[in-house]
């Protein structure tokens, strides 16, 4: 878990801190559902799968070439994919590289 502060309207403060009493939970506790909330309804199924940004990300090249590369992969997929079903897909084309590669690494070693 990392600190970091926040300002709220006082009235929003309120109203937290009256639903933690209510439900006998943590004013973080709320905070923090709600903000695991927003980035699912942003389209992060997991927010603990975002990473900090690397080094030469903040590159300006590399992030217009990154931007084309997203561009060229959306355009490629059927607007009525969710994010779930594009993750899905991910896996399953990863899933398949590694049994293509198991099977490669296992023809290797009968082999010698």
């Amino acid at each position: 878990m990392k600190r970091t502060n926040i300002y709220l309207d006082e009235n929003l403060d309120r109203l937290i801190r009256y639903l933690a009493i209510e439900q006998g939970r943590s004013f973080t506790d709320i905070v923090r559902e709600a903000l695991n909330d927003y980035a699912k309804g942003q389209g992060f199924p997991s927010p603990s799968r975002v990473r900090a940004p690397l080094e030469s990300m903040r590159d300006p090249q590399w992030r217009h070439e990154f931007q084309e590369s997203i561009e060229r992969l959306r355009a490629g997929v059927p607007k009525d994919m969710t994010p779930e079903e594009i993750e899905a897909e991910i896996d399953a084309a990863v899933a398949e590289v590694r049994r293509e590669r198991w099977a490669n690494r296992q023809a290797l070693t009968t082999h010698d």
